[in-house]
């Protein structure tokens, strides 16, 4: 290095870095880099731009990363021009530019780096700085894969499974996902784990599963840590046993997974191989939000809203709502549209209301298509239409949102938006009432009470008014005493 050889400064650097033959000096090891760097490493250039990307021996700086990513392609470090890709891709440094980005990997790619491939698959997939086009990315997904890049493998993986670019095949995405598997990859296990546990394309087996899932979490894959936790906590596969259900929530949060997370509070909450505990319960459910895992967000609001483990905050409820449904979540567009309705935490908007039970109905939520029907019944916020109304409580009601069966039943009972029909209203009372519906219950003892639809029976009434108020059902409280008093 001294006699002007900048491969040695790059080696020593190196050397400083590893702690090989040296006591370990990241401020040594920047120091060799940028003197072979200046004097015309490629490699150097990029170690450098890596080090100043991650903050590794100097302070994080994007766009010092960029001019030294920069200097690296142009020298002819492959590398260099799909990490300058990477950074135009996220806008790091430089502003986002997908074509920028496009460029970058397809000069990685063209140098024989299946990185750079993988990742032009990726934007061809995505219609990223180029028009989408499925089969161009398998193509360069399967170059990336065949070149060693098990990643791509298990993407690859996932373009037969959805039929995208490939005729489906899921005997091919399984192969996939086991080469991808056998190489190290985690997402690869993890994926050949589920399609075990599910038995999709593949015997489904339990045992299969919990291994595959181990070998994704042993790999650092988070979701696989969490996955198996599942296995342990429904003893699937493996003995029951909450103290390692417990362990692997733990280890998937610790990995960012917000599935852990999410878990691990439920754990808390219950108090199931820990301790109850409400605070930790409540932290849990904010990291499950804070990493993108929607349900976190709709649990931890609903705490907001009912005061548990936090003060209660209809505006804080509000703001998780709404993060859920943006994230994919129907219960949080539902619970937000029950915000909108009530006026709660924002100022009341029917016309809100509406358009978020319709998301929520549309999502597969199908309490937002009960709550919609009841928009409809009633005129709020659309035009009065009962037999939208019908049509929605039956959607509700058949996939199996017991609230919806009540309320059609009440459709049949009052001939609203249907022949009326007290048979079929008392069969749909009974169905709530079976799941824990209070209200179902109620409306149940009404009819005995009545004797519509079925015999006249007062000590019936009775025990279902019970039921009811015990499900905090107030007007089942109300009906027990009234009905009490009477028979006195």
């Amino acid at each position: 290095c001294d006699g002007g050889n900048v491969q040695g400064c790059s080696t020593l650097g190196g050397m400083y870095a590893e702690g090989r033959g040296v006591p370990a000096d990241d401020k040594q090891a920047v120091a060799f880099n940028r003197k072979a760097c200046d004097g015309g490493d490629a490699a150097a250039c990029f170690t450098l731009g890596t080090r100043y990307a991650e903050g590794r021996g100097v302070s994080p700086d994007a766009e010092q990363a960029v001019a030294l990513f920069r200097k690296a392609c142009d020298g002819g470090n492959v590398q260099g021009c799909s990490n300058l890709g990477g950074l135009y891709a996220e806008g790091r440094g430089v502003p986002r530019d997908d074509r920028q980005a496009v460029a970058f990997y397809r000069k990685d790619c063209d140098g024989g780096n299946v990185q750079g491939c993988s990742n032009l698959g990726g934007l061809y997939a995505e219609g990223r700085g180029v028009p989408r086009d499925d089969r161009q990315a398998v193509a360069l997904f399967q170059k990336a894969c065949d070149g060693g890049n098990v990643q791509s493998c298990s993407t690859l993986g996932g373009m037969y499974a959805e039929g995208r670019g490939v005729p489906r095949d899921d005997q091919q995405a399984i192969a996939l996902f086991r080469k991808a598997c056998d190489g190290g990859d985690g997402q690869g296990c993890f994926t050949l784990g589920t399609r075990y546990a599910e038995g999709r394309g593949i015997a489904q087996d339990d045992r299969q599963a919990v291994v595959f899932y181990g070998k994704a979490c042993d790999s650092g894959y988070a979701r696989g840590c969490s996955s198996l936790g599942g296995m342990y906590a429904l003893r699937r596969g493996v003995p029951a046993d909450d103290t390692q259900a417990v362990a692997f929530y733990r280890q998937g949060c610790d990995g960012r997974d917000g599935q852990g997370c999410f878990m691990l509070g439920a754990r808390y909450a219950e108090g199931r191989g820990v301790q109850a505990d409400v605070g930790q319960a409540v932290a849990f459910y904010r990291k499950a939000c804070d990493a993108d895992f929607a349900l976190g967000c709709v649990t931890l609001g609903t705490r907001y809203v009912e005061g548990r483990g936090v003060q209660s905050d209809a505006g804080q409820a509000v703001t998780l709502f709404r993060k859920a449904c943006d994230g994919g979540e129907p219960l949080g567009c539902s619970n937000l549209g029950g915000r909108y309705a009530e006026g709660r935490g924002v100022q009341a908007d029917v016309g809100q209301a509406v358009a978020f039970y319709r998301k929520a109905c549309d999502g597969g939520y199908v309490g937002g298509c009960s709550n919609l029907g009841v928009m409809y019944e009633n005129g709020i916020g659309v035009t009065p239409d009962v037999g939208q109304a019908v049509a929605l409580f039956r959607k509700a009601c058949d996939g199996g949102h017991v609230r919806g069966c009540v309320n059609l039943g009440g459709m049949y009972e009052n001939g609203i938006g249907v022949s009326p029909n007290i048979e079929q209203a008392v069969a749909l009372f009974r169905k709530a009432c079976g799941s824990g519906d209070g209200q179902g219950c109620n409306n149940l003892g009404v009819m005995y009470s009545k004797g519509k639809g079925v015999r006249q029976d007062n000590a019936e009434a009775l025990k279902l008014y019970r039921k009811a108020c015990d499900l905090e059902t107030k007007k089942g409280c109300d009906n027990f005493e009234q009905l009490k008093s009477r028979r006195r």
